[in-house]
């Protein structure tokens, strides 16, 4: 035998054995990554929350330079299925579904009642009827 030989089950086994490796190294750095997403989410979710809340939670909350992040944050926490509404009411403002269908109803009400168009008319009963079973005659 000259020099250093291996045979071919050794072979097989050492690159299974780096496979291996890399699977988990993969899988490690993945659920760092999402531990790490799921920390920052509940950061951004808690500060925003909190001037929410500061601002008696007012649906105008919804249009703040920071909500599309406290939403993202909200989905990442909570599920990617809520929207604003579930996300500032349900999550944030812990207020009862049936206290923020009723308000949701008055809103889209008032949208009708002040001559807003009817796609706007629309898509609030839309965002109504995804959060609330109880009807909503807008």
């Amino acid at each position: 035998m000259k020099g250093f030989e291996l045979s071919t089950n050794m072979i097989i086994v050492i690159a299974l054995a780096v496979v291996a490796l890399a699977a988990l190294l993969m899988y490690f750095n993945a659920e760092g990554g999402r531990q790490q997403r799921i920390a920052q989410a509940q950061q951004v979710f808690g500060i925003a929350c909190q001037e929410y809340k500061d601002n008696s939670c007012a649906w105008s909350s919804t249009r703040s330079g920071s909500f599309p992040r406290f939403l993202s944050a909200c989905q990442t926490l909570f599920g990617q299925e809520n929207r604003a509404f579930s996300c500032l009411y349900q999550y944030c403002c812990n207020q009862p579904v049936a206290a923020t269908c009723d308000g949701l109803c008055a809103l889209c009400k008032g949208n009708d009642y002040a001559g807003i168009g009817a796609d706007d008319v629309t898509s609030c009963l839309a965002i109504y009827y995804e959060q609330c079973t109880q009807p909503c005659a807008a």
